[in-house]
């Protein structure tokens, strides 16, 4: 979510491409080395935005998930608008993904 530029040009090339928000409201990286270094935790969380609804202001087709069972239906969804879609996945930003391992 640092820069959305690329969102709009994709409408604007009218590109029909689908995106994967993982959201979990919070800067994770930067809050841990806060933490690791003994520093309050200030500005790294956030209720907001929206990629749904950022996705739809720019005349795009977005969707917020907030279940695993909606998933399917999501990415159908953002697939038939044949619009530049955002697919945003609301995720517990307490649990941390699994290390992925180098592609060679």
């Amino acid at each position: 979510g640092m820069l959305m530029a690329d969102f709009t040009t994709a409408v604007r090339e009218k590109l029909n491409i689908v995106a994967i928000v993982f959201n979990d409201r919070v800067l994770k990286n930067i809050k841990k080395e806060l933490v690791r270094d003994g520093y309050p935790i200030f500005g790294v969380e956030f209720p907001n935005p929206n990629f749904a609804q950022f996705a739809e202001s720019c005349g795009g087709f977005g969707i917020r998930v907030d279940t695993p069972d909606k998933l399917d239906e999501a990415l159908q969804n953002a697939i038939q608008s044949e619009k530049p879609s955002i697919v945003e996945i609301i995720v517990d930003p307490d649990k941390t993904a699994a290390s992925t391992k180098k592609v060679e």
